[in-house]
């Protein structure tokens, strides 16, 4: 189809389609979105067959057979779509040489049976806006790592180094203090750098985030990571820790340095 004889394409009809436009420029919202995606049903183009119309219980013989595209230099993948508005909007305008069908299911379930360590998703493909989903990511979906991540117990000890706040990207700083703004979850956050394995001096390649929660029950922790882990320049990775009032040796430490928020001069 002549791109100018194209369709208006259809307005958001849900949240996620509402949070997929501020995804690309605003990093804070990429938790609520990924967690509104999960929420929804969702409609996936496969090999259509008349006896398989309807409703049915999906088993290890009768898994749909999805449909790889290749469009560009990027690689196979499996298109999926948010809302029967996107899909009803989008069907005229793909060329397929065989029958197609619709498979609509819930996020869980598609992405579940889309985890293969192999398969990329375009979620909403051929729109003005889409999300690309990489194995790595649907694992991470299904698992719930990018929806409902928690603070692991345990872990390694080690020592942290205060960072200067001036040091920081200038973007990094005021979007995560925008978050916290936001949010209003934590008392404060912190940033900090491990020291090096072979030493006692700084690793600045690696940057640390301690979140002081009153509780650890929310998702603030999730889209506080997913945030930062966007923001990190090349070259440095990114990791989120948690303290709570029972910590005292954590605490202690903490009020020795100064918050990244709240902005305390």
């Amino acid at each position: 189809m002549n791109p100018a004889d194209r369709p208006p394409e259809p307005p958001p009809q849900n949240e996620f389609e509402r949070l997929l436009v501020k995804m690309q420029s605003d990093p804070t919202v990429h938790g609520r979105a990924l967690r509104a995606l999960m929420a929804l049903e969702l409609h996936a183009l496969a090999a259509g067959h008349p006896e398989l119309v309807g409703e049915h219980e999906l088993t290890a013989e009768s898994v749909p057979q999805f449909f790889n595209f290749t469009v560009d230099d990027k690689g196979p993948f499996v298109a999926v779509f948010s809302s029967e508005a996107v899909v009803d909007w989008i069907l005229p305008q793909i060329p397929l040489k065989v029958p197609a069908g619709v498979v609509t299911m819930e996020a869980q379930a598609l992405f579940s049976l889309l985890n293969n360590g192999k398969r990329t998703v375009r979620v909403n493909f051929g729109c003005g806006l889409s999300l690309t989903l990489k194995p790595e990511a649907i694992r991470d979906l299904v698992a719930g790592e990018l929806t409902h991540s928690r603070p692991k117990p345990g872990g390694e000890k080690t020592q942290l180094f205060p960072v200067e706040l001036d040091s920081l990207p200038p973007e990094m700083l005021a979007t995560v203090r925008k978050f916290c703004d936001q949010r209003r979850v934590p008392i404060a956050v912190y940033a900090l750098v491990p020291a090096k394995p072979e030493s006692n001096e700084p690793d600045l390649t690696q940057l640390r985030f301690v979140l002081w929660l009153r509780s650890l029950d929310n998702d603030f922790f999730n889209d506080f990571g997913l945030m930062v882990g966007r923001l990190m320049p090349e070259g440095i990775s990114s990791a989120v820790g948690v303290v709570t009032e029972g910590d005292k040796v954590g605490m202690a430490f903490l009020q020795r340095c100064q918050p990244l928020w709240p902005v305390t001069e």
